[in-house]
């Protein structure tokens, strides 16, 4: 309805409908997600910007798929997806989503993809960053220094050489350790296994990388390289392994159960009790 656009009480009441039933209903992502099919461009923005504001990680697939649906549109939908919640429940294909948009004309949208990326910790992209450091609009230089904060989890200033020299030395230590950090974080005896882990951790560049060697790490038979490898997936702070975790709360070791538990809570901010059932529902299908 063009109302809808014209009238901002009726844009406010839309967005704040469409709130309260995600708030309500554990089922209401899926309704969304039907009736989006149905619903005009003209209707999207508010449910777009409630969609944001939507504790239900279940929200974030529901913003990817809109991106591309109207290009006036794709500013709105990055700006939803930019907070740290939604940020977590991007898996590959949605990130990937996001990357085109660093090349946008619009400086705008550039800074808003630039931002979302950042909020995501996704390494992959840090190249593109460091060429946005120089990009023509200053919003989104600083915008690419901030998200390379973020990723990287160290402040080398906006200088392009400096991140450049560190980022070089980082793919020279992944080059030389990764792989074998990996094989020992998985199968080395407990004490090569809780040093590769450690190791792996303390490198957020590679964030989804390494979360997929520890998500694996979980199944170690060592109980207390188990419990190491989900506060290792707590420390990357990337939501990659989210399901692996949830796994661990059935786990019969008490450690594992309690680790895995701390990094979902800390992961999500949900204070969501200990039970598999209940933290499976939380989660995007």
């Amino acid at each position: 309805d063009p109302n809808v656009q014209r009238n901002p009480r009726l844009s406010s009441a839309l967005e704040r409908a469409t709130l309260e039933a995600m708030r309500r209903d554990p089922h209401a992502p899926r309704l969304v997600e039907t009736r989006l099919m149905r619903v005009s461009n003209a209707m999207l923005p508010p449910v777009i910007r409630a969609l944001g504001r939507a504790e239900s990680l279940a929200a974030t697939p529901l913003l990817v798929g809109l991106l591309g649906r109207a290009g006036g549109l794709d500013a709105t939908v990055l700006a939803a997806l930019a907070g740290e919640t939604r940020s977590l429940c991007a898996d590959d294909e949605a990130r990937a989503s996001v990357v085109p948009y660093l090349d946008s004309e619009d400086a705008l949208v550039r800074r808003l993809a630039v931002g979302v990326l950042g909020n995501m910790r996704e390494g992959a992209v840090a190249e593109e960053l460091l060429d946005l450091l120089e990009d023509g609009d200053p919003s989104v230089s600083r915008a690419s220094h901030q998200a390379l904060v973020r990723i990287c989890g160290l402040d080398l200033g906006p200088d392009r050489a400096a991140w450049t020299s560190w980022y070089a030395s980082q793919q020279a230590w992944r080059t030389e350790h990764g792989e074998a950090l990996a094989e020992d974080a998985i199968g080395g005896t407990p004490e090569t296994a809780l040093r590769a882990i450690r190791a792996l951790s303390a490198r957020p560049l590679f964030a989804y990388e390494h979360a997929r060697v520890l998500a694996e790490a979980l199944a170690h038979p060592d109980e207390g390289v188990a419990a190491a490898a989900a506060a290792g997936l707590q420390r990357l702070k990337v939501g990659a392994a989210l399901p692996e975790l949830v796994d661990t709360l059935d786990d019969p070791r008490p450690r594992v159960r309690a680790a895995g538990h701390r990094a979902l809570q800390a992961l999500t901010g949900r204070g969501l009790a200990a039970d598999e059932p209940t933290w499976r529902a939380a989660l995007p299908r």
